[in-house]
């Protein structure tokens, strides 16, 4: 039996996922209520943020990376670290399939139709397979597409910890992750029939290939902060293919994806996760930057139950008539209403999300290391 001993904590942490979780429940104030006559700016810089779920796998790389790399000379390290990711994970992931499959049939009032989960589904959300599957990513908790992209990751990163070694071999590492970001939309376009159209062209966005760059991100500023390594002139030299990268994607996608959203979101995904990987470093490095307020080190605490419940929220708001509470078709009244509902759902998520984290998230958790404490 050993005992763990705690890993120092980064504050600004706790402090970004409160940032990533606040940019997802507003993006989803978009999809509710009735009038939608939003300023074409507003509705523009909203939807930005969906960005908040690669902002969350940035954070999750170089946080597991850093927590992998103190842990690593324990006893069956890797076994014990997706023990704990799935303690930290499962038990609210779980709690949610049941929650959205009740709130389907009661507050939605939907059907038994051909929609509706199957048991397959269920079984791959419930083992975090769903990921695979055009079908079943996203089908029953809203949302959960990201948990069925992140959760496989946890198994490749053991295994990344063995050959990524330093920066170098980082960035080289996001070379072939963007080839891979690059070269499976391509091929996965080419083939058709086996969803359709719209299902398939999002099942390609959100697929795991297409996702592991921003995890690649988070490797290399664990490099950049943990380790301290500096850029040089070879590393520039990799950040420029990098940055070809980009250009041979889009040159390629315009005569191969045949699919402007597609093209635009992949990009500008990569776009904004390079922004967020230059102001977390700079955030690390610049003791003038600072992020620890009380509301956001609050929200990034119970922020993996905010990602999940705030759908739940916009659900119940909607049921009870609250998602439009001032009257009137205008732009005006339209932003306000935006504002009211993104703010109550807020409001509604952090109550349910602290309930949960401390009858659910805390528990489990402190299960899971009484469990692994006693492992040889």
């Amino acid at each position: 039996m050993q005992k763990q001993e705690p890993i120092p904590k980064f504050i600004q942490i706790d402090s970004l996922r409160g940032i990533a979780a606040v940019m997802v429940v507003l993006v989803h104030a978009l999809l509710f209520g009735h009038n939608n006559s939003f300023p074409a700016f507003l509705t523009n810089f909203v939807y930005q943020g969906q960005r908040g779920v690669q902002l969350f796998y940035i954070i999750s790389a170089f946080t597991l990376y850093y927590t992998f790399g103190i842990r690593k000379s324990e006893q069956h390290s890797t076994l014990k670290f997706l023990l704990r990711r799935f303690f930290r994970i499962a038990p609210l992931y779980y709690f949610a399939i049941v929650l959205y499959l009740i709130v389907r049939d009661s507050v939605l009032n939907h059907e038994l139709t051909a929609d509706y989960p199957s048991y397959i589904n269920v079984i791959s959300n419930f083992v975090f397979l769903h990921g695979i599957s055009p079908y079943w990513i996203d089908n029953i908790v809203p949302g959960g597409w990201s948990i069925g992209v992140e959760f496989p990751f946890y198994f490749m990163l053991p295994l990344l910890f063995v050959y990524v070694k330093s920066l170098t071999a980082a960035l080289r590492c996001q070379v072939c992750f963007l080839t891979l970001g690059i070269v499976v939309p391509v091929i996965m376009l080419q083939i058709r029939g086996l969803a359709p159209h719209e299902t398939w062209i999002s099942f390609v966005n959100h697929f795991l290939p297409n996702q592991l760059a921003h995890f690649g991100f988070g490797i290399i500023l664990y490099f950049l902060i943990v380790k301290k390594e500096e850029f040089t002139a070879k590393h520039f030299n990799l950040f420029y293919i990098i940055i070809l990268q980009y250009f041979v994607f889009i040159s390629l996608s315009m005569y191969y994806l045949h699919s402007y959203w597609l093209v635009h979101n992949i990009v500008l995904s990569m776009l904004f996760s390079l922004g967020f990987t230059v102001f977390i470093f700079l955030l690390f490095k610049d003791d003038r930057l600072k992020l620890d307020y009380p509301i956001l080190l609050f929200l990034g605490k119970i922020s993996y139950g905010l990602y999940l419940t705030n759908f739940f929220s916009y659900y119940i708001l909607d049921y009870f008539h609250l998602n439009d509470l001032l009257p009137g078709n205008s732009g005006t009244v339209a932003t306000l209403n935006l504002l009211i509902r993104f703010g109550l759902c807020l409001v509604l998520s952090s109550g349910l999300s602290y309930f949960l984290y401390l009858v659910l998230e805390r528990p489990f958790q402190n299960l899971g290391r009484r469990f692994i404490a006693k492992l040889p």
